[in-house]
């Protein structure tokens, strides 16, 4: 007979309810305001305000300028709030520890600030976009579009788990840290021609603790995406490579690490109100030796396929 232990100490539940409103302001030919405010409540947290405001003007024909500042938030997790889970065996720790709750936590919160570029040049082309590629309903399909953008982003009580000062043996989820991130990303994409197309994108970021002015290393630094898409006859295929700086977890240092990646489709009438799919997907295609995580398993090229019916 096995035992299994109540790790989330009974049954718990939560009450939660929103209200979303939302405006857009059109001045002048070319110039779009959008104003939101949403705000949440929750049985356990106090009532969380989400206020947003965007601005995006269009100078000239298909070259878009935009701003725009928010706050998000994340509410803790039944896990966060309810748990008591004995753990042993941790190395450095005689004793068994145990993983608790804390009903005290804050919701962590987002403040984002972001200015941008994007524009498009050359003749529109049927190709269709890639689904790796960001859609946003200003962007045409041209031959070629650019953009970059550059934000700035405050993040307060980040939830961490720490030692209960009140009993060592004991581990809870606290709102610890106050961050910053900064950067900017690029992001570009080229069709040769209606079958064949290249895309990429790069990311800078840097988190840092803003009460130790520490960075912040579980993010990294310099992220590389780059790939070429083709289709045509019912078939869509594309290749791709991923490029990851190095990071730390749990003070151990992970290096950088480079993934290709590739899938091909192929879509076909199965009616004349369904239609069907078969896809192959290919992960880490050169089968290097890779690791999520500094404690998990090591694995290599992975596969997987499918069929989709639609109707």
């Amino acid at each position: 007979m096995t035992f299994s232990p109540d790790v989330a100490d009974g049954r718990h539940t939560v009450q939660q309810g929103w209200l979303f409103g939302q405006d857009e302001l059109t001045p002048v030919s070319g110039l779009t305001f959008t104003f939101g405010l949403r705000v949440d409540l929750h049985s356990e947290t106090d009532a969380s305000w989400s206020p947003r405001a965007a601005a995006v003007w269009e100078p000239i024909e298909d070259h878009f300028f935009r701003a725009s500042a928010g706050r998000g938030f994340r509410n803790p997790t039944l896990r966060e709030l309810w748990f008591d889970m004995p753990v042993t065996g941790v190395p450095g720790v005689p004793a068994p520890i145990t993983i608790a709750g804390n009903l005290d936590l804050k919701p962590e919160s987002l403040t984002s600030f972001e200015i941008g570029y994007f524009g498009s040049w050359g003749p529109d082309v049927d190709v269709e976009r890639s689904t790796l590629v960001a859609v946003d309903p200003m962007r045409g399909n041209h031959q070629f579009e650019a953009g970059v953008s550059i934000f700035y982003n405050l993040v307060d009580d980040l939830i961490d788990f720490q030692s209960d000062p009140n009993n060592q043996l004991r581990v809870l989820p606290m709102n610890q840290d106050d961050e910053e991130a900064y950067g900017f990303e690029l992001e570009g994409r080229y069709v040769f021609s209606d079958y064949f197309s290249a895309f990429g994108n790069y990311s800078f970021v840097i988190r840092r603790d803003r009460d130790t002015d520490e960075e912040n290393e579980l993010a990294p630094r310099n992220v590389v995406n780059a790939g070429i898409a083709g289709t045509g006859f019912g078939f869509n295929s594309m290749l791709w490579v991923n490029y990851y700086d190095q990071t730390q977890l749990f003070g151990i240092d992970i290096d950088s690490y480079v993934l290709v990646n590739g899938s091909v489709s192929y879509a076909f009438p199965v009616s004349d109100r369904a239609t069907g799919q078969a896809f192959l997907r290919f992960f880490n295609v050169l089968d290097d030796v890779h690791r999520e995580h500094p404690q998990g398993d090591d694995y290599g090229l992975i596969i997987s396929g499918g069929l989709q019916l639609d109707w």
